[in-house]
This record gives C-alpha cells, structure tokens and sequence, in this order.
C-alpha cells in the first residue's frame, strides 16, 4: 500500500522509485535518471493515485453503515450489564463486516502501486 512507480517519459518503462538514479551522481543539477534508457527526468504533478475520489461506493456503505448500526442497537441488548462487551460486539458485529466489504471493493485503488508520470528536464539533451 502506497508504493509508487515512476513511467519513463522517454521509453514508457515502468519502474520502482527506487531504482530511479540519481542525476546528480550523473553530472545533472536536477531531476533523476530512467534505470533504462537514462533519460533525465523530473516528476509531473499528475499520477493514477487512487485517491478518495476513486474509492467505489464509499458513501453507499456509509449510509448503509448507519442504517445497519441504528437497526443493530435495537435488537442486541443482551450483555447490557458489560458496556465494554456490548462495545466490543458492536464493533465485531456491525464495524468489521461493513469495513472488510469496502476493503474488498477498493482492494486494487488501496493495494496497488501509485504510477507516477515523468517529464523529461526541459533544457538539457536527453537521448
């Protein structure tokens, strides 16, 4: 969760951030070094992140979440006497359920790489 790759703006190679190489070491004054082909690079301000508004049915569950929880307060009353067992069944009973769903929705915009886009440095001779 929340790894990041870089795609080459010069030959579309997609590749850890990692693995970028410092241009610096390079003789460059800015930007990073495609593993590749060596292109000098630098970050553009746009990705794929999967951000909040790409997290499907969000507020959906959260509607059915409260509708869920209201409805749950009134059938369970058995362990009143315990508060912090009745908290506790309430989290496992309603909470987790309705969470591991939206989790398993949005398993590929929370789990996958980030794919950050590159531009070649303006100024300086790339191959």
């Amino acid at each position: 969760m929340w790894r990041q790759t870089y795609q080459c703006a010069g030959c579309a190679h997609i590749f850890p951030t990692g693995e970028a190489v410092d241009g610096f070491k390079e003789g460059y004054s800015q930007g990073f070094l495609c593993p590749r082909c060596r292109v000098n690079l630098e970050e553009t301000t746009t990705s794929d992140d999967p951000g909040e508004l790409h997290l499907g049915y969000s507020f959906l569950m959260f509607n059915a979440l409260l509708v869920i929880f209201y409805e749950h307060i009134r059938w369970i009353t058995a362990y009143e006497q315990s508060p912090w067992l009745n908290a506790g069944l309430n989290v496992l009973s309603v909470w987790l359920p309705v969470f591991l769903v939206f989790v398993f929705i949005n398993r590929k915009a929370l789990f996958s790489p980030t794919l950050v886009y590159t531009r070649k440095v303006s100024g300086r001779h790339n191959h």
